[in-house]
C-alpha cells in the first residue's frame, strides 16, 4: 500500500496521576500521523491506554486482533 511506518516509536505521556511516562505504541503511520496499537489480549486494560492517549493528544487506532483477525483492514480503507 506504500504506507511509511515506524515500529514501536517512543511517545511521552502524562498518566492519570500527572506522572511522566514513555510508552511505545506498536506502529506509527508517518504520513497519516496516526499510531496503531495491536491489541492481542483481552486481559489488558486497553480502555485505560486509550484514555491516556486521548488526554495527551495522540491519535491512536486500536486493533483488537483477538476479536476478529480479518477486520483490521477496515481501519485503513483496504
Amino acid at each position: 500500500m506504500g504506507i511509511k511506518w515506524s515500529y514501536e516509536p517512543p511517545v511521552f505521556v502524562w498518566d492519570e496521576n500527572k506522572r511522566p511516562r514513555v510508552w511505545a505504541p506498536d506502529f506509527y503511520l508517518l504520513h497519516l500521523g496516526i499510531y496503531i496499537e495491536v491489541c492481542g489480549s483481552k486481559n489488558f486494560d486497553y480502555d485505560y491506554r486509550r484514555k491516556i492517549y486521548d488526554v495527551n493528544g495522540y491519535r491512536v487506532i486500536f486493533l483488537h486482533i483477538y476479536k476478529d483477525r480479518k477486520k483490521w483492514k477496515n481501519h485503513l480503507g483496504v
